[in-house]
Formats: C-alpha cells, sequence, structure tokens
C-alpha cells in the first residue's frame, strides 16, 4: 500500500528499476497498514525496542535500547537509553545523533556516542563521584519484552556495558537494569 500511494502522487516519489524490483508488486491488495501493523517490534540482534499507541499521526511512541550486540546497526554507548514523542513532539531525545555541519565552508561530521548524550542511566564511581562511562566491553541482554494490547512490558540488564572490559570499575558494579511499563494510551513508567 504505502509504496504504490508514495510512488502514484508526486512524480518526484517515481522508484527507481531497483526500488520497484524490491518493493513493488501492482498485483498486491492494497492494505492500510495503520490497521493491521503491530503496535511494538524487538529486535533481537540490536536490542532496540520499538512501541506506540497508534498509527496515527499523533501518536505515542517510543524506542528502548535494551541489549544487542554493540556496533550492530551503530550502536552508541546508550544502553538502557529510551526516547520518547508525543503528539508529534519529541519529549525525551536522542542527543547523540549523526549530524552534519557546514562551519568556516568545510563539513564538520559531529556525533556522540558517549552515554552523556543519551537518556540512559549514569552511574557515579565511589568517593570521586565521577560518571562510569558505558563500554562496548561486557554482556548486555533483554530480560523481558511482552505486549497483551493494553500495556507493555520491557526490561534490560545493562550491568555489562560498564564493565570497562573487566578494568577497574567492574567489581563497583554489582546490577544495572531499567524497564519500561507502558500503558496505552499514554502512560509510560520508567524505572
Amino acid at each position: 500500500f504505502y509504496v504504490m500511494d508514495f510512488t502514484q502522487t508526486d512524480e518526484r516519489n517515481r522508484l527507481s528499476d531497483y526500488e520497484s524490483l524490491l518493493y513493488l508488486d501492482t498485483a498486491a491488495s492494497r492494505i492500510d497498514f495503520r490497521y493491521t501493523a503491530p503496535l511494538s517490534y524487538s529486535c533481537a540482534g540490536t536490542g532496540m525496542a520499538f512501541f506506540r499507541s497508534s498509527w496515527e499521526d499523533n501518536a505515542f511512541w517510543a524506542s528502548f535500547q535494551s541489549g544487542g550486540e554493540h556496533l550492530c546497526g551503530h550502536q552508541n554507548l546508550d544502553q538502557g537509553h529510551i526516547t520518547i514523542n508525543y503528539l508529534g513532539k519529541d519529549i525525551l531525545i536522542d542527543a547523540g545523533m549523526w549530524r552534519e555541519e557546514i562551519a568556516g565552508g568545510g563539513r564538520i561530521r559531529n556525533f556522540s556516542p558517549a552515554s552523556f548524550w543519551h537518556n540512559t542511566i549514569m552511574v557515579e564511581s565511589g568517593a570521586s563521584g565521577t560518571p562510569i562511562p558505558q563500554t562496548p566491553y561486557g554482556e548486555r541482554k533483554a530480560l523481558a519484552f511482552e505486549d497483551t494490547g493494553d500495556y507493555l512490558y520491557a526490561r534490560a540488564e545493562i550491568t555489562g556495558a560498564y564493565s570497562q572490559g573487566g578494568g577497574e570499575n567492574a567489581p563497583q558494579i554489582r546490577k544495572v537494569e531499567r524497564e519500561i511499563i507502558y500503558i496505552r494510551p499514554t502512560a509510560i513508567v520508567v524505572i
């Protein structure tokens, strides 16, 4: 439905031969995805989970980074990260997003994968109080993802993201978990 509708409404949106081969099936019946597509999805490979209230333009939607292999899908140091959008407005954002800026006639690529730029859990180091950054080392995993239609529950164990490769910070951190409870259409609790 989307490909046929999108490409038939504006000449500028015509598909290339390659795109037509992959996406266009003129024999397929038109189905409005807003009534058939699921309202949540959890991807085991990247650890990303997505959920929403509906497919309407003003829907509540959120994402949750809950495990996965480091650098799978260009991951940052953002285990436990959450974004929220409501009524088309960003409530919690991913401030570490990649952006390209033009400054002084040249291009600057600005991208911050650091935990500080994400809505994740910051852990301080003992007496010094300095933050322990996440690293690509250690195990992180999604422990739960359940969507009943009325509510969604997701939980991730992200202790390994703070392991520093088994370095000095590893023994200081016993357990770091993040949980999300989303009650449709617009109530969310982040633990």
